[in-house]
């Protein structure tokens, strides 16, 4: 998960891109993303990132992506509670760190910066305390509610990505396929928006343009991929997507 988001990243302008991650990671991490440095953070004896060790990866960052491969359990929890506490910069929050966030936005209300929230309809439904059923009748509606409770920009996925928050009016994303709907392509998402928010984006334009970049590529990709895009194959037309709407602007 770290290791796509890592090279989408890459693909997507980040000049540098460092994935913090444990000893026994670091090797997978560095053979499917070469690209990209790593930082080696001490583990727990369950494997999982023991919850200390970032002060030299947050000093060196422009803005972060967390959540990817980060892990559930207790080690994970006082990481994240760290970069939290110590990070005031460019935030992305996915994946497990979404997950550790359940029930918690508010924890978030208090930061510099509106942070962006990635999440599935699952996820969403865990941040707010509601069923996934709920999201998905009133996707924007959801979204809409955890950016209040939150002060972040939430980024919705789904067919039809949505964006609330940050000011200004929601978004609805009009770019993207069924193929998305595969394994990593939130992680490949999650490195697009990290990259574009480390060259200075604010968050809100960071959060819509990644999405519909992300979806761009997955309409380029449909073309060799007709079913679920593999989401390594994804990350190889990030390129052409964001050369198309250079182009077009």
């Amino acid at each position: 998960a770290a290791a796509l988001a890592a090279r989408a990243a890459v693909r997507s302008g980040a000049g540098l891109v460092t994935v913090a991650t444990t000893r026994a990671a670091a090797a997978a991490v560095q053979a499917l993303a070469p690209e990209a440095m790593v930082d080696v953070l001490p583990a727990s004896a369950g494997g999982e990132v023991a919850g200390s060790g970032i002060e030299g990866s947050l000093a060196k960052a422009t803005a972060l992506a967390v959540g990817p491969g980060l892990g559930t359990g207790e080690g994970p929890r006082r990481l994240l509670g760290a970069i939290l506490d110590a990070w005031q910069g460019p935030l992305l929050l996915d994946a497990d760190a979404l997950t550790l966030l359940a029930g918690r936005l508010g924890v978030l209300r208090a930061r510099a910066a509106a942070p962006v929230l990635t999440p599935h309809p699952g996820e969403l439904a865990r941040l707010l305390g509601i069923t996934t059923a709920e999201v998905t009748a009133d996707r924007l509606g959801a979204a809409r509610r955890a950016a209040d409770a939150g002060g972040a920009v939430v980024l919705g996925k789904g067919a039809r990505t949505v964006i609330a928050g940050g000011g200004g009016l929601a978004m609805v994303n009009p770019t993207g396929t069924p193929g998305l709907a595969s394994g990593g392509a939130g992680d490949v998402l999650s490195g697009v928006v990290g990259a574009l928010l480390a060259q200075g984006v604010p968050a809100r334009e960071a959060a819509a343009a990644g999405a519909f970049l992300h979806g761009r590529a997955a309409e380029m990709a449909a073309e060799r991929f007709p079913g679920a895009v593999p989401a390594g194959e994804l990350v190889e037309y990030l390129s052409a997507a964001e050369a198309e709407v250079r182009q077009s602007a």
